[in-house]
């Protein structure tokens, strides 16, 4: 979204906008936003286009924020309490579906009883896999050099190599994030935690989830 199409959405929600049509002109917008009559009517069209606000004419011009916009106006919120209430480093990823390797590695022993030791629960047998983008992945990478290493092992004649491990919560569901310490290139990332969190939190792929990255 434009900065400039955000900065109306801003100003119709304080007038009263994002519950109920509120009476506006373009010449008043203009004046707060410090751009011509002109700029703020065309701006206030495109969105209507884009589905961010809808319009009623009559002898006035009504405005109502929908549910689009309303959407991004929550995600500038949630950024925002981010940011001033939160000390904590969060990121976010869509799930998708992995190759159901989580739950042979973590049906070994050499792992679950590390979990156990140094993040404090014993693991549901099987990962969530979320994909990050690459401003989210940067900041998961700026944790790993503190993170808790979960060290590799040999068992039934193969090796398993480290795992880097990042204490997390899902709401209020403790968790981690692991990376094997060799991966370099991969945008997806796996969680553990002591429950299903498919299950605990009804998510299907393509699903966005939030998680609060701890200090180890």
């Amino acid at each position: 979204m434009k900065p400039s199409h955000l900065m109306m959405l801003k100003e119709l929600a304080l007038l009263g906008a994002l519950h109920s049509q509120v009476s506006v002109s373009s010449r008043e917008l203009g004046e707060s936003l410090g751009i011509s009559q002109q700029s703020a009517s065309r701006m206030l069209r495109e969105l209507r286009d884009e589905g961010m606000v809808e319009i009623s004419r009559g002898r006035r011009t009504w405005v109502i924020i929908g549910p689009a916009g309303r959407n991004i106006l929550m995600e500038e919120y949630s950024d925002y309490r981010r940011i001033f209430e939160s000390s904590e480093p969060v990121i976010k990823g869509r799930v998708e579906s992995g190759l159901g390797e989580g739950s042979y590695y973590l049906s070994k022993k050499g792992y679950v009883e590390q979990i156990r030791e140094k993040l404090g629960f014993t693991p549901y047998p099987g990962t969530l896999n979320l994909r990050l983008d690459t401003r989210e992945m940067a900041k998961y990478r700026a944790l790993l050099d503190d993170a808790l290493v979960l060290s590799g092992f040999t068992s039934e004649g193969r090796t398993f190599g480290d795992v880097l491990a990042v204490p997390a919560k899902i709401d209020n569901v403790r968790c981690a994030v692991i990376t094997p310490k060799r991966s370099h290139y991969s945008d997806v990332v796996e969680v553990i935690s002591p429950v299903c969190l498919r299950e605990a939190f009804t998510l299907s792929n393509g699903d966005s989830v939030e998680i609060i990255l701890e200090s180890p």
